[in-house]
C-alpha cells in the first residue's frame, strides 16, 4: 500500500491570518471591559446605593486603566485634603498603568483612589448625606450589571463578517 504525500499551500498565510484575527479580538474584548466599566460608572449615580457624597471628592476620584491608557487622567478635588487626593488620584493611575502593562491579555482597572474610598464602602451602617447612598455601591453595580458587561464584552469579541 503506497503512502501519499499530501501538500497543503497556504497554511502560513491561513495561520498568520487566524493569530491577527485572535489579537483583533482581544482588542475588541478590551472595548468591551471599557464599555462594562462605563455601565457601572453611571449605573453606580442612578441606582440605589449609589456613590456617596459630601464634597464630591469620592466621585471625583473614579479611575480606568487599560493598556491603551487611562481615562480621564484630572480629576477636580475640593476642600482641605484636595492636593493629597489629586497625588493619591495620579499614584493610582500610575500605579494601574505599570500593572496593565505588563501583560498582553486585556485587562481594565477601575476604582476610587482616595484613601477612604474602601473605608465608605463598607460603611454598613452609615448615614450618608446623599439620598439613595449606601455602602457596598461599587459591588452593587457590579453585581447588578454582570449580565450587561458580559453582553458587551461578547458584542465586542465578535469576528465581524
Amino acid at each position: 500500500m503506497a503512502h501519499e504525500t499530501v501538500i497543503f499551500e497556504g497554511v502560513d498565510k491561513v495561520l498568520s491570518n487566524l493569530n491577527k484575527e485572535i489579537a483583533a479580538i482581544k482588542l475588541r474584548t478590551l472595548g468591551g471591559l471599557i464599555v462594562g466599566s462605563i455601565i457601572v460608572r453611571r449605573d453606580m449615580e442612578v441606582t440605589s446605593p449609589v456613590v456617596p457624597v459630601d464634597l464630591g471628592n469620592l466621585r471625583a476620584s473614579w479611575f480606568t486603566v487599560t493598556r491603551l491608557g487611562a481615562g480621564s487622567t484630572t480629576s477636580a478635588f475640593v476642600g482641605e485634603n484636595a492636593n493629597q487626593l489629586a497625588y493619591d488620584y495620579t499614584i493610582s493611575i500610575t500605579g494601574a498603568q505599570t500593572d496593565v502593562n505588563s501583560d498582553t491579555d486585556p485587562v481594565l482597572i477601575m476604582g476610587f483612589s482616595a484613601g477612604y474610598a474602601l473605608w465608605v464602602h463598607e460603611l454598613i451602617d452609615g448615614t450618608f448625606k446623599r439620598p439613595g447612598a449606601g455602602a457596598k455601591f461599587l459591588e452593587s453595580a457590579l453585581k447588578r450589571n454582570k449580565n450587561a458587561i458580559l453582553r458587551a464584552i461578547a458584542e465586542s469579541a465578535q469576528i465581524p463578517k
